[in-house]
């Protein structure tokens, strides 16, 4: 009887891991190797792109939610950018829900492969590094508000066209093929 676990414990270890025989997925599994029938690679590929998804329709309904909230607030909008009266503990919160943000993309979608991939890897960064920048740096990044390039209908349409591009590929775009 010891021998027999012995000798399954040999095979497991080779087969890539102690614990391959109980999970069925060992090193030859994760190399793309067929194993009963489904191919790793497209089993991992499909989940990428399932959260490449997920998180692009997130964005997307928030970038089209803010843009159009610039839109139709315009006035209130160009006051919080110009910062004025801004409490110190709001700034340092808002950078904190940036930075989370950003880390939660990212921890979850560090992906390279496609343009949609890397768009929302992207965002991932843009929302940690105004987070970073926030927490960090909140005197420069409020003197950044006094920049005349600042116009409040351009970000409202930056924030809406990018939203409707990381929508369409989220909601509407079919991929015949997972690594594309």
């Amino acid at each position: 009887m010891k021998t027999e676990n012995t000798a399954a414990r040999v095979a497991q270890t080779k087969n890539g891991g102690e614990n391959a025989g109980k999970s069925g997925i060992n090193a030859k599994s994760l190399s793309g190797s067929r194993q009963n029938g489904v191919n790793s690679r497209n089993v991992v590929g499909k989940f990428e792109a399932n959260m490449t998804k997920k998180i692009g329709k997130i964005v997307a309904v928030y970038l089209i939610v803010t843009g159009i909230g610039f839109l139709i607030s315009d006035e209130f909008y160009s006051n919080m950018i110009s910062h004025k009266g801004t409490d110190p503990v709001l700034i340092n919160l808002s950078g904190m829900v940036h930075f989370f943000i950003g880390m939660t993309i990212l921890v979850n979608h560090f992906l390279w492969k496609n343009v949609f991939q890397t768009i929302v890897t992207l965002l991932g960064f843009m929302f940690l590094m105004k987070g970073v920048f926030l927490i960090g740096l909140p005197e420069l990044t409020l003197q950044s508000a006094d920049n005349p390039a600042q116009v409040p209908w351009i970000m409202y349409i930056g924030f809406i066209l990018t939203g409707l591009i990381v929508g369409y590929m989220a909601f509407l775009r079919k991929s015949n093929n997972v690594e594309q």
